[in-house]
């Protein structure tokens, strides 16, 4: 099957082949000879059209693809990275022909600029929107790019925050230094910024920060850094442990620490999601998917399918996406750059249920918007209906 073309009918489409058969039914009534009740031929023609417009539209959608590509995007391998915000959906480029973009520095000699580009696609109808440059990774400072909202001035200094349910605090990531870059992590503090005043009230030092998620009653922040811990289990000094820093946003302490994954390189949390009831995380890392029950602040002990660590085993992307209905978790797999595919995660069963071959470059990121599945690979972003994958069990 051809996964790039997209067959079957979708949205109102349906109701305007019904309304066309209709249509069809009156113009054949006034023009045969249905008027006239001694011919009985002329009786079945409209009945015959619609049973034949049905059996091609029943065709065309039980031959409609599970899988489909967004067109419109740059030829050749590049590292997309694919996140959605509100039912938003930006792929943004990171490095092109897998080699990373240029650095462009501010006059100021402040933090270094990423001059990344972004494709903004429409998740109902999967094209490209627009095109455009930002410095930003996250969905959040993308969009404060481009509208104006009460903490879009964040986007001056900061590339991923997250706010509180009043809308009064904001809790930001400082992006850190490219020259410290290999010492810090991509961010290097953690700025509690008080969004009436414009002002930073906290600075919280982390190490090796990649992101961070706000439970959903606001009581507890989790912020994924090397500060966890760094060292003490393994015995070596020089050794990082990767894990993720609970923090009471009432008083702002540490009032927990877990730690993920400890050695010389270790694969940090880059992506978070929460379950609507904000009773357990999800944490995206390279080596695989953590759970945190979020009650205890403990991590759930799930199948050891989620750690694929052998090189001979693909590894996971990062950045992890639930269904709408969060009854599935979906991570995208490569080997390197090489065999991209997607599976499937059941959250009741604890295990891997599914797995889709998608591409025979790596797929780095997935994301979900109007119950469609986006898994970014290197030689593109694939489209994949939920509800037909689960179907085909």
């Amino acid at each position: 099957m051809d996964w790039t073309i997209r067959q079957g009918l979708q949205g109102g489409e349906w109701l305007g082949l019904v309304t066309g058969g209709l249509r069809m039914f009156r113009w054949v009534r006034t023009k045969s000879c249905i008027a006239k009740p001694r011919s009985r031929i002329g009786q079945w023609i409209p009945i015959l059209l619609v049973v034949l417009a049905a059996g091609v539209w029943m065709t065309r959608v039980q031959t409609s693809p599970m899988v489909w590509r967004v067109h419109s995007l740059p030829d050749g391998e590049y590292w997309w990275i694919v996140r959605e915000d509100h039912d938003q959906l930006f792929l943004v480029s990171v490095t092109k022909n897998l080699r990373p973009l240029p650095i462009v520095q501010r006059t100021s000699g402040a933090a270094d600029i990423f001059p990344f580009w972004v494709y903004h696609i429409n998740p109902e109808t999967d094209q490209v929107v627009e095109r455009f440059r930002s410095k930003h990774l996250s969905p959040m400072g993308i969009k404060s790019q481009r509208e104006r909202r009460p903490d879009s001035w964040l986007a001056q200094e900061c590339d991923q925050w997250v706010v509180d349910s009043q809308g009064n605090l904001a809790y930001a990531l400082k992006p850190a230094p490219w020259k410290n870059l290999h010492m810090y992590g991509f961010y290097s503090r953690v700025d509690v910024v008080d969004l009436q005043q414009r002002r930073v009230k906290a600075k919280l030092s982390m190490w090796g920060t990649h992101t961070l998620a706000l439970s959903p009653d606001g009581k507890k922040l989790y912020v994924a850094a090397e500060t966890a811990g760094r060292g003490q289990d393994s015995g070596d000094e020089n050794a990082a442990i990767v894990g993720i820093a609970v923090i009471s946003t009432k008083n702002l302490t540490v009032i927990k620490r877990l730690s993920l994954v400890s050695g010389m390189t270790p694969n940090g949390v880059e992506a978070m999601v929460f379950t609507k009831d904000g009773k357990r995380l999800f944490c995206g890392t390279r080596d695989g998917i953590y759970v945190v029950d979020t009650e205890k602040d403990e991590l759930e002990m799930w199948t050891k399918t989620f750690l694929y660590r052998n090189r001979q085993n693909r590894g996971f992307s990062s950045f992890i996406a639930l269904a709408p209905d969060e009854k599935e978790l979906y991570a995208g797999l490569r080997l390197a750059e090489k065999d991209g595919a997607v599976v499937a995660i059941d959250v009741a069963q604890k295990k891997v249920v599914r797995k889709l071959e998608l591409s025979k470059t790596g797929c780095t990121s997935v994301a979900v918007a109007k119950d469609k599945l986006f898994a970014a690979c290197l030689d593109g972003v694939y489209v994949i209906d939920i509800d037909r994958w689960r179907s085909q069990k």
